[in-house]
């Protein structure tokens, strides 16, 4: 009312003389006169606090009965000015000068009145702001937990749902396909009605590769994937198999092996991390992936000196590999394929259910096996790992589980070969007991193994899983033990037919329920190799043989001394490891040990039929006792 410049036009004209005496009173007020109040004006020249505090409900609640929870609520400022003197209008110009002082008097007093209400709420505010910060900080960390938490939830269960319907819709292609190859009576990728071989692969985990973009020599790099793959499509088998849908492996499917922080820490990329972790990302935080990563001599990351780290891509390349499997090993363990093949990257075996290593983030079999359990009506699952490194992740993730046998023949050399763990005398723990098989060899490269040693070693492994009897075989299938690898990334001299024979073995075992994921294999040439030949055993097409002197040569000594010892540690769990003749067939030769199996064959045949015409004589004499 009193600094408009509008405030007068109610004063008659006449008094011209008191109509300047106010508008200089009103000009003196803003220069510093009645009404100016110097302390509030240097108050808003700085940062007023009210602006900066939150509200009291915002404000914190001492968990210890601190000193805030006691404090006054802060009432919100401002006073009302009460009405002036009541005078009657009667153009008297001292009455008129009396209202208006009247009421400037009372503005100011009212306004410092307001000011030191302002004053005593400011320090009262302040002081909760102090008691209160670390309390708000960690409200506010509890807040984002929980945020992240009901995102997550809402995430899965959109992300199930999705996988469902997707599901759904590849059975129904799949269904369509059988119809159309059993109509047309010529391949089609099914034959004659029958499920088909499933192909696992996604264009995605070529992505994955270090950052210094090929300045540093990796072993585990794209060209792996892209090189075996191509040389599927060029050989035409590729399209003989049905082709999954690639998706993410689930933050549920993760955690059945590995533990919810790692999941977090290598299953999402710094960019897609709420607020409060990227915020967190100077190295505080457990979630903060920088926080674990190396930097190599190439320029790129990595958590160890071997397994790269490419925040863009390595999350997603490794949740697709792990979906992939999981996916395949469903498909299989539900009879909708018959078997199949992963062609995936990362690798899983190394992979620990808190720390990534070799090459691995994500236990690809370990999931799948969970998830088979877990979702379908099987009861055992095998996971056969011929890789020539010990599968240290597989093993630990299954060491008390009696529904799952681990068998692996890796070379160890008295644990002095990556990762020095799998000797002969870890068998399980608890209820797993009996059911971890390791058969380390431990020579060294003098001589370097090959396929006699691996037919062997197979020989000694076959008798324990016909005992066991899965319902589905996973395998871990590197190919690093083939011919052509550095002495440090295997040495061995298994060749690609070898691969081909092995898989024929474990398809003899479940009713060809067999799922190869691809594990290690870095020589570009032998791993193609190996791969095409493991999926044409798969398809049921004929494969090529071991060589002769393969096939007529028994395993080195050295090996055989430490199948025998793995035998003998195994005959005190598995009955079959008893048998004489199981000895015997490691001592021979693939040959040998084939024709003596025809030869028990015939004699077990000749027994049982023996044995059924002594019953069937013993009962025609007991009825023409009878009659």
């Amino acid at each position: 009312l009193f600094r408009s410049p509008l405030s007068f036009a109610f004063i008659p004209p006449f008094h011209s003389q008191l109509a300047r005496q106010m508008a200089e009173m009103q000009q003196g007020s803003k220069l510093g006169g009645v009404g100016h109040h110097p302390p509030l004006q240097r108050t808003v020249a700085v940062r007023n606090p009210i602006v900066g505090i939150p509200p009291l409900k915002r404000g914190p609640v001492l968990s210890n009965g601190g000193p805030s929870s006691s404090l006054p609520q802060h009432k919100p400022l401002g006073l009302s000015i009460s009405e002036p003197p009541s005078f009657a209008h009667t153009g008297n110009p001292v009455e008129l000068q009396g209202m208006l002082q009247h009421l400037r008097g009372q503005f100011a007093s009212q306004r410092k009145q307001l000011f030191d209400q302002f004053l005593i709420g400011q320090n009262k505010l302040q002081m909760i702001q102090l008691q209160g910060e670390e309390q708000y900080r960690l409200q506010m960390l509890e807040l984002e937990k929980e945020y992240k938490r009901q995102e997550m939830v809402l995430e899965q269960e959109m992300e199930l749902k999705h996988r469902q319907l997707q599901l759904a819709q590849q059975k129904q292609e799949m269904m369509a396909a059988v119809a159309a190859a059993a109509a047309l009576g010529g391949p089609g990728g099914v034959l004659s009605g029958q499920a088909a071989t499933g192909l696992a692969y996604d264009p995605i985990m070529l992505k994955h590769d270090c950052l210094c973009n090929g300045v540093g020599t990796h072993h585990e790099f794209p060209g792996r994937l892209q090189s075996i793959y191509s040389r599927l499509q060029a050989t035409g088998i590729a399209d003989q198999c049905y082709k999954l849908k690639p998706r993410k492996a689930t933050d549920d499917e993760l955690r059945r092996v590995h533990s919810e922080n790692h999941v977090q820490l290598y299953g999402s990329s710094i960019q897609q991390k709420s607020p409060l972790e990227r915020k967190l990302s100077g190295g505080r935080s457990s979630m903060n992936p920088m926080k674990a990563l190396r930097r190599l001599a190439c320029g790129g990351y990595a958590v160890d000196d071997d397994t790269v780290w490419n925040d863009a891509h390595t999350p997603h390349a490794a949740r697709i590999a792990a979906g992939c499997v999981v996916d395949l090993a469903l498909s299989v363990a539900n009879g909708d394929l018959e078997n199949g093949f992963a062609v995936v990257r990362p690798p899983g075996h190394h992979a620990e259910p808190k720390q990534p290593m070799g090459f691995c983030y994500f236990n690809n079999v370990a999931v799948a096996a969970k998830a088979i359990l877990d979702r379908t009506s099987v009861g055992k699952v095998a996971i056969v790992d011929w890789d020539v490194h010990h599968g240290n992740g597989t093993q630990n993730a299954f060491l008390d589980e009696p529904n799952v046998l681990y068998i692996s023949i890796h070379r160890h050399d008295n644990g002095t070969f990556f990762p020095g763990t799998g000797s002969i005398d870890e068998v399980g723990v608890g209820a797993g007991f009996g059911f971890n098989v390791n058969i380390p060899f431990s020579r060294g490269l003098n001589p370097p193994y090959g396929d006699p040693e691996y037919m062997a070693a197979f020989r000694g492994i076959m008798p324990i899983l016909r005992q066991f009897s899965p319902d589905v075989i996973l395998v871990s299938a590197g190919f690093d033990a083939c011919m052509g690898h550095a002495p440090n990334l295997g040495g061995y001299l298994v060749t690609p037919q070898c691969f081909g024979y092995m898989t024929k073995q474990l398809m003899s075992v479940c009713n060809g329920k067999v799922v190869l994921a691809l594990e290690g294999g870095y020589e570009l040439k032998t791993i193609c190799e190996c791969s095409e030949i493991c999926l044409k055993a798969l398809l049921g097409e004929e494969i090529p043989s071991v060589s002769t002197d393969n096939l007529n040569s028994p395993a080195h000594e050295t090996a055989i001394a430490t199948l025998e010892q793995c035998r003998m540690t195994q005959s005190q769990l598995w009955e079959c490891m008893l048998r004489r003749d199981v000895l015997l067939r490691i001592r021979q030769s693939a040959k040998d040990a084939e024709q003596a199996e025809r030869e028990s064959e015939t004699v077990d045949t000749l027994s049982k039929l023996s044995l059924q015409g002594q019953q069937l004589a013993a009962a025609a004499a007991a009825g023409a006792m009878h009659s």
